[in-house]
């Protein structure tokens, strides 16, 4: 069984988890407005974007450690000064192993999957990757 599952975990790539389409906010946006689209849709996080290029990503993390406590008004205060920059991506092509390293040696729940042109295409989730090791 262990063989099993190392070998899909190399074999498979992250289509196979079925990635869901990335909801993302132009870089002028509020951290007020991400918490409003991340409730909204009930989601961990948003990707941000900068002319259809991926630039951030904000996630329940950053609200958490860089938005909380700091006397900040969130209407006010820009996406850009709170989110992570420069995320960790990968590929529709990546395997789902590549993925689950990525996210253990990050502390990542969440990657972005990205085209050539680091345009924003999808994103897979910590349980999208449990749903998976599971079926």
């Amino acid at each position: 069984m262990r063989h099993l599952i190392t070998s899909s975990l190399l074999r498979d790539s992250v289509s196979v988890l079925e990635p869901s389409t990335p909801i993302s906010l132009d870089i002028k946006s509020t951290v007020a407005d991400a918490i409003h689209v991340m409730k909204e849709h009930r989601i961990g996080c948003v990707l941000i974007i900068d002319d259809a290029e991926l630039v951030g990503i904000f996630s329940e993390r950053d609200i958490l450690t860089k938005a909380l406590g700091r006397g900040m008004d969130h209407s006010q205060t820009q996406i850009v000064d709170v989110m992570t920059g420069e995320p960790e991506c990968l590929h529709y092509e990546d395997s789902v192993g590549f993925a689950l390293n990525k996210m253990s040696v990050g502390s990542f729940r969440h990657i972005p999957l990205v085209d050539t042109e680091n345009r924003p295409v999808g994103l897979i989730s910590a349980k999208d990757i449990f749903r998976y090791l599971v079926s």
